[in-house]
């Protein structure tokens, strides 16, 4: 069993880059010197919208960051994006939290959402919204089981119009409202 601790929420996203291969990622002090993919004011507007969205879907959406991590069918995000691949289309990728969308991993994750804590047994949704070379991309998975340590957890690109829309007018710095 792996153990997860969220005792030090403010000092758990420095530990996570000492996580990565790499450690030497650039620190949010760096970013502001030039324009980042993602921000602190993004991040309040994805907030924003996906209360709005979850509404229309008739969901409850919760986020999840380091230091309060979900319980998605017993796996932790974003701590287990460390140690789970992510599986999309059969192939696997590393995944790591990134504050401003930039990072070694294939997928820079900037905000987790889930219904985990609300929607019916066996019905959860898991989104991540990430960074792949540099294109904001939103991944959803609904697996409720299988081997993930050895396969990944598996995820597809959403076919939500909506929440790609959303999510792209947001990175762009554009209002994002969501339409059915």
């Amino acid at each position: 069993n792996t153990s997860y601790s969220a005792k030090s929420d403010q000092n758990n996203q420095s530990s996570q880059a000492s996580n990565n291969q790499s450690d030497n990622q650039p620190t949010s002090r760096q970013s502001s010197t030039t324009s980042a993919a993602w921000t602190a004011t993004k991040n309040a507007k994805l907030a924003t919208f996906m209360s709005s969205w979850g509404q229309v879907m008739g969901q409850s959406y919760e986020r999840f960051y380091p230091g309060h991590n979900t319980n998605f069918y017993g796996m932790q995000y974003p701590s287990d994006l460390a140690t789970i691949k992510i599986n999309l289309n059969e192939v696997q990728y590393s995944g790591a939290w990134s504050t401003d969308g930039t990072g070694s991993a294939d997928y820079n994750v900037v905000a987790i959402y889930s219904d985990c804590n609300t929607a019916p047994d066996m019905g959860e949704h898991l989104y991540f919204f990430a960074f792949h070379n540099g294109q904001p991309i939103v991944l959803v998975s609904q697996q409720t089981n299988g081997d993930v340590t050895s396969e990944g957890l598996h995820f597809s690109q959403t076919q939500n119009a909506s929440l790609n829309r959303g999510f792209n007018n947001i990175v762009a710095g554009r209002t994002a409202s969501v339409s059915n």
